[in-house]
């Protein structure tokens, strides 16, 4: 699934698959600025249910859910280190 950078219209961050079971991949990290950034994973209620800091500048990383997740959709929000959303995208999470 491709989503939208916040601020461009090219799509240069890519989540794949869509419908997952137990881990994601996020590939096109190396558009972003490089450094540590922060992965939020929110649920429909805008909930943070998981979290954890990513290295921008790699191509991709695989993310592995919280065991502990539902099923239902799942957003994927990516912040800079200074805070500002540079990616959104949506998984649908079934076990």
């Amino acid at each position: 699934m491709q989503s939208r950078n916040c601020g461009s219209d090219k799509p240069l961050v890519s989540i794949y698959p869509s419908l997952v079971r137990q881990s994601f991949t996020i590939s096109g990290l190396e558009s972003l600025a490089e450094g540590a950034t922060r992965l939020q994973l929110t649920d429909a209620a805008g909930r943070v249910v998981q979290e954890s800091t990513i290295t921008a500048g790699t191509y991709a990383r695989e993310i592995t859910l919280n065991p502990d997740l539902t099923s239902g959709l799942y957003f994927v929000l990516i912040h800079s280190g200074a805070g500002q959303i540079r990616y959104t995208g949506k998984i649908i999470v079934h076990r």
